[in-house]
């Protein structure tokens, strides 16, 4: 039917997939709503005439660099899978700003649309008085709403409210809320930075579905800056499998306590299997709550892994009540929990308790300070290999009653012999870290928190077959903080896998470098079921494969760990880590040795 009129009931109708895709140009300073708008020197001015266009696939709206707006940008119109609506900027110079001047709600509303990406814009909306304000709003009032992509804004004094209650947790930076039976698929939130505002940097809201059944999907939020949120950096409720990871999070929970009261840096309820990862949270405030994680009211299987946590007052875990499985490994802590008392957060007044195995987490404490490991935690929370430091002066647990946590095969120094009975198999030693208490800014600036070779730690932890509870998950993890392959045979105590590092075999270390490697045959190209990915080692190496798309952004990780000289092959189903297929494209998949060599190879992937 493209390019042709339909005749229906005496009308003459355009099939919308007649019409090409344009690109719109803005300019608030020499733009004039009667041009065409199609071309930088016949460009449009105001964000009115935006709100009132409906955009088809395909379509880009550029805001011209060093330009200003005020007022709101709701946008009509959806793109399509492979065809989406695209804002950006154009020119040389800064972000152009949309600045709700305090007179909005919303300075970017999306509203029972699909497939819109915005990137490079700056968006404020601040106020002497507080409301209900939003940077970004996505917002749908039921069905399924799919491809939300914010990449590269910069989203900074939006005056929300400070309350505690929904009414203040719904205001922000980025807001996602769906009524009635709303789904939301696809939901990318990358590179921006999100500060200086109140009250929540990011959250998702409204359909709650059911375990099992969450209303988002493949939900990632991703390197981004977020700081000096009055109250929490990123709260994310009813999403199955969102992916935290690689975000900088820093002076959250900032606003006065009498009028944010509770609040953490990045936390989650009622999700299913949540990944948070690869994050360096620090400075969050105050000690009510004052944590850099939460897995909170009816969460489940929350993985909480390979984060660097410092300086944030409240502690560094909250688990909260019916919150369950959490899984807490390979994660390191320094000088957390001074006002809070406590590191890990299980509030007694919460039935059931959250429960969780936390292990391989080093945990260190600094000087003057009186934190406890685990505050009111039941059997159900269990502990480890883990490493416990402790230069202050806290005691290990505060205990509820009779109820205690599960301890085992952890290594304590700086507590007594009476604190660490609970643990039968403990190591009551220096662990012999590197440098404990140098962790500087950055997840690879915590060096010190190394073993060395002498350490009573190594080969001294237990593998999840020994552990109590509900290890959902198939292995204790592909690698440990610093990258180094889990070796389930011989595991350290802590954070780090010294044993493995050195090698599967203590001699072998020598015969690693320099790896060597390729990539074999071309594969089936193009394909739209599995293709196999072949890689041929010349000698002992450590690989990792993955798989990415042409804009670097990785989708899957195929392989991680040694391989000994040979042939081995990977296969990959053109699915991403959530499981769910992407679309067609061109993808490589990335091998990288230990020492960065690397090899590619692209590969073709047709739905």
């Amino acid at each position: 039917m493209s390019g042709k009129a339909l005749i229906f009931a005496g009308l003459v109708m355009i099939s919308t997939s007649s019409l090409s895709a344009t690109t719109y140009y803005v300019d608030a300073l020499v733009g004039d709503d009667t041009n065409i708008g199609t071309l930088p020197e016949s460009a449009w001015q105001t964000l009115s005439k935006l709100n009132n266009t409906k955009f088809i696939p395909g379509d880009s709206i550029l805001f011209k660099s060093d330009n200003k707006w005020t007022g709101w940008f709701a946008p009509q119109g959806a793109g399509n899978e492979g065809a989406p609506i695209v804002v950006d900027m154009y020119g040389n110079g800064n972000k152009p700003i949309l600045d709700g001047s305090g007179q909005t709600n919303h300075v970017v509303r999306l509203a029972n649309v699909d497939y819109w990406e915005l990137n490079n814009l700056e968006i404020t909306n601040d106020s002497e008085s507080e409301g209900s304000r939003i940077g970004v709003y996505i917002v749908a009032s039921g069905g399924q709403h799919r491809h939300f992509h914010l990449k590269n804004l910069h989203i900074h004094h939006i005056m929300g409210r400070y309350s505690f209650e929904m009414i203040g947790k719904n205001t922000g930076g980025i807001g996602i809320i769906g009524s009635n039976d709303t789904r939301f698929d696809d939901i990318l939130i990358e590179n921006c930075q999100i500060g200086d505002l109140r009250r929540v940097g990011i959250f998702t809201n409204g359909n709650k579905g059911k375990a099992g059944n969450r209303p988002i999907t493949n939900l990632v939020i991703r390197n981004n800056t977020i700081y000096r949120c009055a109250g929490d950096g990123a709260i994310i409720r009813y999403a199955n499998k969102p992916l935290i990871e690689d975000n900088e999070v820093y002076e959250t929970h900032n606003g006065p306590q009498d009028k944010v009261q509770w609040g953490v840096a990045l936390w989650c309820r009622s999700t299913d299997g949540a990944i948070v990862q690869y994050n360096h949270v620090y400075n969050t405030y105050g000690d009510m709550d004052g944590q850099a994680f939460d897995a909170d009211l009816e969460a489940w299987g929350t993985v909480v892994q390979y984060n660097y946590s410092h300086d944030n007052q409240g502690g560094f875990m909250l688990v909260y009540g019916s919150s369950s499985d959490a899984i807490v490994r390979y994660n390191i802590s320094q000088n957390d929990g001074e006002l809070g008392g406590h590191i890990f957060d299980f509030p007694v007044w919460t039935n059931p308790r959250g429960s969780g195995i936390f292990h391989n987490n080093t945990i260190y404490i600094d000087e003057g300070n009186k934190v406890v490991i685990a505050d009111e935690a039941m059997s159900t929370a269990r502990f480890y290999n883990n490493i416990f430091y402790n230069a202050g002066e806290g005691s290990l647990l505060t205990l509820d009653g009779t109820n205690r946590p599960t301890l085992s095969h952890n290594c304590y120094y700086g507590y007594s012999e009476e604190n660490i009975q609970l643990d039968g198999h403990a190591v009551n030693a220096d662990p012999q870290l590197t440098a404990p208490g140098s962790g500087g800014h950055g997840l690879d600036s915590v060096d010190g928190y190394k073993l060395t070779d002498t350490s009573p730690c190594l080969k001294a932890g237990i593998n999840k077959e020994v552990m109590e509870g509900n290890y959902w998950l198939p292995d204790l993890g592909a690698h440990d903080y610093f990258g180094v392959p889990v070796n389930p045979q011989s595991i350290d105590i802590g954070a780090h896998q010294y044993s493995a590092e050195v090698g599967i075999d203590d001699a072998m270390r020598d015969n690693l470098f320099p790896s060597t490697f390729d990539l074999g045959h071309n594969y089936p190209n193009p394909f739209n079921s599995v293709t196999i990915i072949p890689v041929h080692v010349y000698q002992t190496t450590f690989l990792d494969a993955s798989i990415f798309s042409l804009s670097g952004q990785k989708l899957k990780r195929l392989f991680v760990g040694f391989k000994p000289p040979g042939n081995h092959n990977y296969q990959w189903n053109g699915e991403d880590e959530n499981g769910c297929q992407v679309s067609s494209g061109t993808y490589f998949c990335r091998v990288r040795s230990l020492n960065d060599e690397e090899a590619l190879a692209k590969i073709v992937f047709v739905k």
